[in-house]
């Protein structure tokens, strides 16, 4: 009898001594959006294309893995006509000092000549400048923290400041300009409003230019998720206008009214990356065609990554930063690595998904002396009353399951339930049965005819209908039809994971040989009988088991599992103690002959072997062919009595 049982050691991955990784965490995990950023940070204007999970945090990658420069230039914003508004600025926050102080100098040269003559013995004069020496050295101390594109706006504001000499004389320094401190060199796009965008020009005496996002993020990034593009399509169809003429238009921050101030347009290097999932980045290029080509560069970030030493200190060294600095003992760095990799589902990887890791590190900070594993499950336990509601089902007999003895056409089967609230989902057996009759080869899914089975469960029970064909009927006719019911089950049920089970299912009750029911058994087929692998497989496990310590452990019960999804167990440590102790079995096979003999105690055989299922199914299937049918049997009597009367 062939089977593969597990050992223990085979139930979660093996983990890496994890390599510290102090700084640059982010530059070890995601090297491909570090080197796309590199390329990027050389591109004088443009924007790139961050395709990933929402589960990353995009800001944080950018701001450890884009190259920004020392200096940030500023900002000038002028306003052309009135005095009646102030001047508004933006500069890094580290040189808003040094700029504000260009100013003070810029409005006593311009009202008071004597208080900037000590610039004279320090700058040469700038015959750019029409007006008394003292300006032209205030001028050319500005222009050495200006964008050189800004000098003329500058010469602007002084022409201005010259005509209202008197009014800047009467007015606080407050009263003519304004500083904004740009304090990071990332700009976020949070809101699609065109004044949080481009900006406000107020009104009135204390009015001011007021900068919005892409003003604010000269020389530096502006940040954007793509669902804010796709909220108002408007906006990114002007930011890239920005980005393409270099400059802002002023007239698009005041899009639903009149400015009553005229302000020339303010240059601008503009530099903007956009993230966003797979869905939200493809409909942002539906509305704008060319987003694809027009990008400088395009990179698509993993949820996970390979599970190394290297990785694995680097995401135990995020996962520290994130919580405050919790240091973990080798125990809880284990646990969440394994809990990482359960995530990603495959045991050579580790999920990136730092809010969900870190989740258990914000409790831990609560709670001493609780270890990362048990504050896992102590948050998970807040979101499990429909668990509770199953495992009372199962205790009171509500849902019927036998998990000791035999039952002929009746096989249990493993799913998972999911929930669009936030319950966690989790594994659960159900009862698949099956009936036989004369009929005309079709086996009949009741939960697609009920309209409770999805269009891939639809086609999975057509594949047990090809396989049945291809193993009986090639040479004659299937003369039986079946029923296939998901017994207890009053919601839709989609997925192919069922069909092995629902094979099986109908291979007992087409041959009349009983399913060992301390089994449970899940996997995928294809037409020739192979065993494919499924998803949620840790849960399946962990559900059978939970219900086969409801209704009484006897040492005989166990799972079947697709070989493909070895790969992919990583379970709770009772489970795997209890297959330690033998008190549980996995076993895994990759074609149904393999699982035939665990199930029915009979080999699968040949269709020549009259002691094995297919040999037991050929035979009734060639007999049922031969025999005449219920017409032929009316029709043969009704000559018979015609005859006899003749």
């Amino acid at each position: 009898m062939y089977t593969t049982q597990l050992q223990a050691e085979q139930l979660n991955p093996t983990l890496p001594t994890p390599e510290p990784c102090l700084t640059n965490h982010w530059q070890q995990l995601l090297p491909q959006a570090a080197e796309c950023l590199n390329f990027f940070a050389k591109k004088t204007s443009g924007y790139m294309l961050i395709q990933g999970p929402s589960a990353l945090p995009y800001r944080e990658i950018v701001e450890q893995l884009y190259p920004f420069d020392q200096h940030k230039a500023h900002t000038l914003f002028v306003v052309q006509y009135s005095p009646y508004s102030a001047l508004t600025l933006s500069c890094a926050s580290a040189n808003a000092s040094a700029l504000e102080a260009g100013l003070s100098n810029l409005y006593n040269a311009v009202v008071d000549q004597d208080a900037a003559a000590s610039l004279i013995h320090e700058y040469p004069g700038d015959p750019a400048i029409e007006g008394p020496q003292e300006l032209t050295l205030a001028h050319q101390s500005l222009c050495k923290v200006l964008d050189a594109r800004q000098h003329p706006l500058l010469g602007t504001l002084i022409k201005q400041w010259q005509q209202q000499t008197a009014w800047l004389e009467t007015k606080p320094v407050s009263a003519y300009y304004q500083i904004h401190a740009a304090k990071t060199d990332i700009v976020g796009l949070s809101h699609s409003g065109p004044r949080f965008s481009f900006g406000h020009i107020g009104q009135g005496e204390l009015g001011a230019i007021k900068p919005g996002a892409v003003l604010l993020a000269h020389a530096g990034l502006l940040l954007i998720d793509a669902d804010i593009l796709l909220s108002a399509p408007h906006i990114w169809r002007d930011i890239k206008h920005c980005i393409q003429q270099g400059c802002v238009d002023w007239r698009l921050a005041e899009r639903a009214e009149q400015a009553s101030i005229d302000v020339e347009t303010t240059p601008v290097t503009l530099k903007v990356i956009i993230h966003g999932d797979p869905l939200a980045i493809a409909s942002l290029n539906e509305r704008d065609p060319v987003l694809y080509e027009h990008s400088a560069v395009k990179v698509e970030l993993p949820n996970d990554v390979a599970l190394t030493p290297e990785n694995a200190g680097a995401l135990l060294g995020l996962c520290e930063l994130h919580s405050g600095g919790v240091t973990l003992a080798d125990d809880d760095n284990a646990s969440l690595l394994r809990y990482s990799s359960r995530l990603s589902e495959n045991n050579l990887q580790l999920s990136l998904e730092l809010d969900e890791l870190c989740k258990p590190l914000d409790w831990m900070t609560q709670h001493t002396d609780v270890p990362y594993q048990q504050a896992l499950e102590k948050l998970a336990s807040f979101a499990q009353l429909q668990m509770a509601y199953s495992n009372q089902g199962f205790k009171e007999r509500q849902l019927k399951l036998w998990v000791d003895g035999e039952q002929l056409g009746q096989v249990n089967g493993l799913s998972v339930i999911d929930f669009d609230t936030i319950g966690e989902s989790f594994g659960e057996p159900l009862r698949i049965t099956a009936t036989i009759q004369q009929g005309d080869g079709d086996i009949s899914d009741v939960e697609r005819k009920s309209e409770l089975g999805g269009n891939i469960h639809a086609k999975s029970m057509m594949i047990i209908q090809g396989f049945l064909n291809n193993q009986f009927a090639s040479e004659h006719h299937f003369p039986l039809s079946g029923n296939v019911v998901f017994e207890q089950s009053y919601h839709e049920i989609d997925g192919d994971s069922a069909s092995l089970a629902g094979l099986i299912c109908v291979l007992s009750a087409l041959s009349g040989v009983a399913v060992r029911q301390s089994l449970s058994i899940t996997g995928a087929l294809d037409q020739h009988g192979h065993v494919l692998a499924v998803g949620g497989i840790n849960e399946k496990i962990e559900g059978f088991y939970r219900v086969c310590k409801l209704l009484g452990i006897n040492g005989q019960q166990g799972v079947i599992i697709p070989k493909a999804n070895l790969g992919q167990l990583n379970l709770h440590q009772e489970v795997v103690d209890a297959v330690r102790e033998r008190r549980f079995a996995i076993h895994v096979v990759d074609h149904v002959s393999q699982a035939i003999p665990l199930l029915l105690n009979k080999p699968a055989g040949s269709n020549d072997d009259d002691d094995s299922i297919y040999g037991i199914i050929h035979k009734r299937v060639v007999e049922d062919d031969e025999a005449p049918s219920i017409w032929q049997k009316l029709l043969d009597t009704f000559t018979a009595i015609f005859n006899q009367r003749g």
